[in-house]
């Protein structure tokens, strides 16, 4: 994946680039690069004229050509981005004394510093864990109101979930997360949205993700974990600013601009919906408990093959391997608190249809009432 000080560095590249017409080569093959170019083509960037480096390897990378510094066309350039996380004077002044005219060299190590300093952003500075995520603040632009005044179904993965008739919203806006595609064969239909934050379950199960998510459901990816897929066949993916842990905490989105962690993969599809104009929003599947016995953690993560806390039994894929982050329920209370005032402020817009649910946030109401 892309690592948090990368991530940095590239989203100052990214946010350069969005705000330039010029065109541009980058120096280097190293890893830096190919992050970035990954990046580039998930959120349909101009890609660079060209790449080159001292001694290349392949003659194309993502079908952008690559070249050796010693024939690489730079006069078809405005500016040299320099694919590196570092300051690298001696290669600054090298690549600056290379380019023609009033062409210019962009040490990325140098422009982050200068972002950080001059930004007039209100939300968090960029630093490990706390990403300032505003820099891409257009990818969810078209999705702005696209359900304006239409009601939406935010669904966990709950075991209250057995005992209600899902199938009955076949035809609505349905926003999931994390293993829920594992009911949609015997529901008999997918959700139209579906996400994932957690990035132990992602590293865990990113190609099962590929592999078993309808190419036509749309994903929203956090953009600091596109590099676990391979978007080339993930199709429909939306990357989108999450911000994790932000100071302080909690806080929330009602923005396309930005979408905030409230350490609950639901905290985060409600202000999706609420950010594509959904009136009202139903939860349902946020039974909001966790019946972990002691023996079941390991190391501050726990596996359970018995199913208690999840609608299907073999969720937690423990036989598989797979561990799951234990829940944070002084976070998560801390952050439905917030969303509590802002909705009891809004009319009541969300609303908790989860049979038994233990989360006491949000008004109730009966699930089979709404058909």
């Amino acid at each position: 994946m892309i690592e948090s000080n990368d991530y940095n560095k590239i989203s100052c590249a990214i946010q350069f680039l969005l705000s330039q017409k010029r065109s541009y080569a980058i120096y280097g093959m190293g890893k830096y690069t190919q992050s970035l170019i990954k990046c580039l083509k998930a959120l349909k960037i101009s890609f660079p004229e060209f790449i080159f480096d001292d001694k290349p390897t392949i003659n194309l990378l993502e079908s952008i050509p690559v070249f050796d510094s010693r024939s690489a066309p730079l006069d078809k350039v405005d500016e040299i981005i320099l694919g590196s996380d570092k300051h690298q004077e001696e290669m600054y002044r090298r690549m600056q004394e290379m380019l023609p005219g009033n062409r210019k060299c962009i040490d990325l190590a140098t422009f982050q510093l200068k972002s950080n300093q001059t930004t007039t952003s209100p939300s968090p500075k960029p630093g490990p864990g706390n990403i300032n995520f505003t820099l891409h603040k257009d990818n969810l632009k078209h999705f702005h109101n696209a359900h304006a005044g239409q009601r939406a179904f935010v669904v966990g993965n709950g075991p209250s979930l057995r005992s209600i008739a899902i199938e009955k919203l076949k035809s609505e806006i349905t926003l999931g997360c994390n293993r829920v595609f594992q009911g949609f064969p015997m529901w008999g239909f997918h959700f139209k949205y579906w996400t994932v934050l957690d990035e132990t379950n992602i590293r865990q199960s990113a190609e099962e993700y590929m592999r078993e998510l309808p190419d036509d459901m749309i994903k929203f990816i956090p953009i600091r974990f596109l590099d676990y897929f391979d978007l080339s066949r993930f199709q429909n993916c939306h990357p989108i600013n999450i911000a994790f842990n932000p100071k302080p905490f909690p806080r929330m989105s009602i923005s396309p601009e930005i979408v905030y962690d409230g350490w609950c993969a639901v905290y985060s599809l409600i202000q999706l919906a609420i950010i594509m104009g959904c009136r009202p929003i139903y939860l349902l599947g946020v039974d909001y408990r966790y019946d972990i016995k002691p023996s079941e953690i390991v190391n501050k993560r726990w596996s359970s093959t018995e199913g208690r806390n999840h609608f299907i039994k073999d969720y937690c894929k423990a036989d598989k391997g797979l561990v799951w982050n234990l829940p944070s329920f002084e976070q998560t209370d801390k952050a439905f608190a917030l969303m509590k005032h802002w909705n009891d402020k809004n009319g009541q817009i969300i609303m908790n249809a989860t049979p038994g649910s233990a989360l006491e946030a949000f008004p109730r109401t009966d699930y089979n009432s709404l058909f």
